[in-house]
C-alpha cells in the first residue's frame, strides 16, 4: 500500500498552455502501485492565462481530489478580462 502525503504551505508554479501561476495545498496519493487514487485540494495565489490572444487573470481556483469519484478533481476558476471603458 502507498500513503504519500505532499504538502505544498507556500508557493508552486504551473505553467504551460498559456497559463503561468503559482499554486499552495495539500494532496495524499493512497492505493496501492496499480490503483492509486489522489485525495486533497491545491488552490491558486496569482495567475494568468492568455487564451484566443487575450490575457484573463485568474482571480480564484480550486482543485479538489476526493472520493467522491475517484481521480476525477472538481474545478474551480474564475478568470476575468479587465478592459478600459
Amino acid at each position: 500500500p502507498i500513503e504519500l502525503k505532499l504538502n505544498a504551505p507556500s508557493n508552486f508554479s504551473i505553467v504551460g498552455f498559456g497559463l503561468e501561476s503559482t499554486w499552495k495545498g495539500n494532496m495524499t496519493v493512497v492505493g496501492s502501485l496499480l490503483d492509486t487514487q489522489l485525495m486533497g485540494m491545491i488552490t491558486v495565489e496569482k495567475g494568468k492565462l492568455d487564451i484566443f490572444g487575450k490575457t484573463l487573470k485568474l482571480k480564484e481556483g480550486k482543485v479538489i481530489y476526493d472520493n467522491h469519484i475517484k481521480n476525477d478533481p472538481l474545478l474551480f476558476i474564475k478568470a476575468v478580462r479587465e478592459v478600459d471603458s
